[in-house]
């Protein structure tokens, strides 16, 4: 045991270099910037950063209004228009509670997943095998993924998957007594609130198929109860935050129309079909680059091959890593059936998958959330790390029979994992692509802390149910993604907002919000919203609007803008109800 914690503790740290030279130059600026590896980063990436930052501030000072969040003023339960991704505040709340910098926290998160994902699954799979240099393989089959630097990089929540290997470890044990379940069960729920729509349907299904297979043999038959049993609590402790989901469903009967991307990007069930690739895997993911979850390299899928034939080969089957086999199928196969669409492209053939099917015809509108089933690879992702491993293991436990030479596994183990990378290395983005965060800072952040009440970003770039290309819809959500995560630095209600969907009533204020300065649209914001404050964003206003601005500025306001604090960049005003005597002209 002594010896078992340094050499732990040790791959674990060797794990963390490599990620962090994978990440490079992030970890010299995980103050100041942010990852740019996608082209959504820039909001759908800004999104967990704002939610992870109110979870972690709601918590340590008002828990008791955690779902409310503060966009989309005056909407309650704005924390639900979005992925939560609670499950990553383990990483994320200690780092942003101690240092107060939401970018440093958001990437020792990333960094640290990673590292420990990759860590977990060398663990699992030496512990299934008997060799270590399986467990690197398997490891690096992670590490040289695309999808995983691409898309959960620019979607960090997506990069929380560090749960998944103890989750494979702990279910394929048959011995496991009740508690075990203790053990399972938080571990469960973790990574199922990293997405609750994409991420737990692919821990709960291989689970739910592990705990029904037992259910069928009388020997396994207490061990298929007890993760049934451990499925049922975790799902009755995810209960609160699906709940949340369903009354933003409810109380928002036309929700699918309400986001910036539902004339854009219908539900990805129905069309585009996608294209299934030589290695029989999704490779088109349609959001992060031509990458997705599921992809294996052909390097990966060798070692597969060659183990599966050494297994048939094998005349000593009882000394096969069978758990590790068994597991890594499961979890591979179960994440490629979740993620392949109803109608996917194979060669020249269309392929209509029946579980889509079915799904869309008895239960439509709940698959009408499901934009990109390709995303539930992630549950492949970590199976065919696992048979990357095991494979290897299969063929050299072959061949150290016959030779003996346990130096001869290594150099084989090195080098499968040099031509992993080298293979990868074109869809790799090196160095990693990082944008500055800096600009989030506003120097009149003391005067916006100083007063309280709903705040207002300008400019808002448009309407969000009219905007006339995609082009303008990304201008708009990063424009509102900025303002999100500029509140983070004063935690004031604000009118602004970027999520999956949009709330009742926020177009009509969003509009109104483009009429400004104009004194009726001013007022009729204020009595919807009780809006207090302004914030003026000159860079980012036409010529025209910035003199607009600048002369109510410059003493020639009105009663209803007083301007309170102002640089060279930005204007500050408080806002007043409209007396009787004001101008209406000015």
């Amino acid at each position: 045991m002594r010896r078992l914690v340094p050499r732990a503790l040790a791959l674990l740290g060797a794990y963390l270099a490599i990620t962090i030279w994978r990440t490079w130059p992030l970890a010299a600026h995980l103050t100041t910037h942010l990852p740019k590896t996608t082209m959504g980063a820039g909001f759908d990436g800004r999104f967990p950063l704002w939610a992870l930052a109110y979870e972690a501030h709601a918590l340590a000072a008002a828990p008791l209004h955690f779902a409310d969040g503060n966009i989309y003023h005056p909407q309650a339960q704005a924390l639900f228009y979005g992925p939560t991704a609670i499950g990553a505040l383990p990483y994320f709340g200690p780092a942003f509670l101690l240092s107060g910098n939401p970018f440093l926290a958001i990437n020792v998160m990333l960094i640290v997943c990673v590292s420990l994902t990759a860590w977990g699954l060398h663990i699992v799979v030496e512990r299934w095998t008997g060799l270590a240099t399986a467990g690197v393989l398997a490891a690096c089959a992670l590490l040289t993924n695309p999808w995983l630097f691409v898309w959960a990089a620019g979607v960090p929540q997506y990069a929380v998957l560090s749960y998944f290997p103890w989750i494979a470890l702990l279910a394929s044990d048959r011995s496991a007594g009740w508690g075990r379940v203790l053990i399972i069960v938080p571990l469960i729920v973790l990574q199922s609130l990293a997405d609750p729509v994409y991420v737990a349907p692919a821990v709960f299904a291989p689970v739910g198929l592990i705990a029904l297979g037992r259910l069928r043999h009388q020997a396994a038959r207490p061990s298929g109860i007890r993760l049934i049993a451990a499925l049922a609590l975790s799902a009755l402790v995810l209960l609160p935050v699906y709940v949340g989901y369903a009354r933003v469903r409810v109380g928002n009967p036309q929700l699918d129309t309400q986001s910036l991307w539902s004339a854009v990007s219908p539900p990805a069930l129905f069309v585009p079909p996608l294209e299934l690739g030589w290695n029989g895997l999704v490779c088109h993911d349609g959001a992060g680059g031509n990458h997705s979850a599921s992809e294996a390299s052909a390097v990966m899928l060798l070692l597969i091959v060659a183990g599966v034939a050494c297994l048939l080969l094998s005349r000593s089957r009882s000394t096969s890593p069978r758990t590790g086999w068994a597991h890594g199928l499961l979890w591979g196969g179960v994440g490629i059936m979740l993620s392949i669409p109803a109608a996917t492209f194979f060669g020249r053939a269309t392929v209509y998958l029946p579980l889509y099917q079915a799904a869309l015809r008895w239960t439509p509108g709940l698959f009408n959330v499901v934009r990109v089933p390709q995303r539930y690879g992630v549950a492949t992702l970590i199976g065919f790390a696992m048979l990357t491993g095991v494979g290897f293991a299969q063929c050299t436990g072959e061949l150290q029979r016959r030779i003996r030479r346990p130096v001869l596994t290594a150099l084989l183990a090195a080098f499968a994992a040099v031509a992993m990378y080298v293979e990868r290395r074109p869809q790799l983005q090196i160095p990693f692509p990082i944008v500055s965060a800096a600009p989030y800072r506003s120097s009149l952040l003391y005067a916006v802390r100083r007063t309280d009440g709903p705040l207002l970003e300008l400019p808002v770039v448009g309407v969000p149910n009219a905007l006339p290309d995609l082009r303008a819809k990304f201008v708009f959500a990063e424009a509102h993604a900025r303002s999100m995560c500029r509140s983070i630095f004063h935690w004031r209600p604000i009118l602004n907002g970027y999520s999956s969907y949009w709330p009742v009533g926020f177009p009509e204020r969003m509009e109104l919000a483009t009429r400004l300065p104009d004194p009726d649209a001013l007022e009729s914001l204020r009595r919807l919203s009780g809006l207090r404050s302004i914030l003026v964003r000159l860079p980012e206003l036409s010529p025209t609007d910035q003199r607009t601005w600048l002369r109510l500025a410059d003493g020639r306001g009105r009663p209803d803008l007083v301007l309170v604090a102002r640089d060279q960049d930005e204007l500050l005003f408080d806002v007043k109800a409209a007396g009787a005597s004001a101008t209406r002209g000015e």
